[in-house]
């Protein structure tokens, strides 16, 4: 099988294979996240020191996973704590979201999730397609490339 330009294996169609990247919109040091499947179990990707926004809040995390395509849900969960805090002080936080995006033009999706964290703990998940990364896709956050442009669910 090929390799992708993201370095993921080519998946099944009711699958996408994913890298995952994060960006932090809040104040928050995030330790470390996880992508699950709902029942709680590991899918083995995930990403960690995710820094806070002002300090520049993008992160790159694991590579690669196969993972269920836009429009099935997954869940997010996350450690934050200042960044001097012992993993006892971190508090963990965990949410079930819908995989959001364009869909592929390809038969067999390969690309990244963008994990994305806002304020009040909300979290969101995006697939961008591989070929189409920063700058080629506007839906790809600026933080990526070193600017600070806020952003909020859903934008």
């Amino acid at each position: 099988m090929a390799v992708a330009i993201s370095g993921c294996a080519v998946a099944p169609a009711t699958t996408i294979s994913i890298g995952a990247n994060s960006v932090n919109y809040t104040e928050d040091y995030i330790h470390e996240y996880s992508i699950r499947k709902l029942g709680g179990e590991h899918y083995g990707i995930g990403g960690t020191q995710v820094k806070p926004f002002s300090l520049g809040g993008a992160s790159s995390g694991d590579c690669c996973a196969r993972l269920p395509d836009i429009g099935q849900r997954i869940k997010i969960v996350w450690k934050i704590g200042a960044f001097h805090d012992l993993r006892p002080q971190w508090k963990t936080y965990s949410k079930d979201v819908v995989i959001i995006g364009e869909p592929s033009t390809e038969s067999k999706p390969e690309g990244y999730l963008i994990i994305r964290f806002f304020e009040d703990h909300e979290v969101e998940a995006e697939f961008v397609e591989g070929k189409k990364w920063y700058p080629a896709n506007p839906r790809t956050d600026a933080a990526f490339s070193g600017k600070r442009i806020m952003r909020r669910k859903g934008e």
